[in-house]
């Protein structure tokens, strides 16, 4: 299920490309030194319409977004993962994912390390460390 943001930046695309084809369709007929065709006038009318009707829509989703904003509550003083997903809508549930940090220290001897080996084998120090820890 799409957000209230993802629905509107969708709407204001669907928006901009008729009303690019909008200009298309006119500009055909004007560079042509011509007034529109039957079928360019069906076109035009018809992408005014779809126009509109995302116009009205934007309007809605927008005042939903504020509506829901006004109603918005703080999330204060949440210590466990059950108490943020209580404080949140119930019907969406988040995940925690906790980075896994390296032991004070780790990384500064994994340093020293690699340049010791890399002055020992005359190697490049990017080299060494590569080979000895990956990408990591």
């Amino acid at each position: 299920m799409k957000t209230i943001a993802e629905q509107i930046a969708a709407l204001e695309a669907a928006r901009q490309a008729k009303a690019a084809r909008m200009t298309e369709v006119l500009q055909k007929s004007m560079d042509e030194g011509r007034s529109t065709d039957v079928a360019e006038q069906e076109e035009f009318d018809t992408l005014e319409a779809e126009v509109a009707a995302i116009d009205a829509d934007l309007k809605r989703f927008r005042a939903l977004e504020k509506a829901q904003a006004v109603a918005a509550k703080p999330v204060n003083d949440v210590k466990t993962q059950q108490e943020g997903a209580e404080a949140r809508d119930p019907s969406r549930r988040a995940e925690i994912r906790l980075k896994q940090s390296e032991a004070p220290g780790i990384r500064f001897a994994r340093l020293a390390k690699v340049r010791a080996v890399s002055r020992l084998e005359n190697e490049p120090v990017l080299q060494v460390a590569e080979r000895m820890y990956g990408g990591k």
